[in-house]
């Protein structure tokens, strides 16, 4: 059986996804100004290595966390840590 980057077994390490709110918050943090309804239709169209869009009676979304970030980092050239994004996001959302 053939694991692909998207496919996570129970305990591996590093597995992580996000929704596709938690990735337009990184890509919007990195500068790049994009909605989620956009950021929808990337993922679709192919536009963004990082995630898989299925339609299945509706869209639904695989964004892989590490791919994210390995993205960020080609594409706006400073190494960007995902969980310290979310975690500054929601706690300006708190406040």
């Amino acid at each position: 059986m053939m694991i692909t980057d998207f496919e996570c077994l129970d305990g591996a390490v590093g597995c992580s996804t996000l929704t596709s709110e938690q990735a337009v918050g990184c890509l919007r943090y990195a500068g790049i100004r994009i909605s989620v309804p956009m950021f929808q239709e990337g993922v679709v169209q192919g536009v963004f290595p990082f995630a898989l869009g299925i339609e299945a009676g509706k869209r639904n979304f695989i964004i892989s966390k590490r791919k994210l970030e390995a993205w960020l980092e080609d594409f706006v050239g400073v190494k960007i840590n995902v969980d310290k994004i979310l975690e500054e996001v929601e706690t300006k959302l708190l406040i």
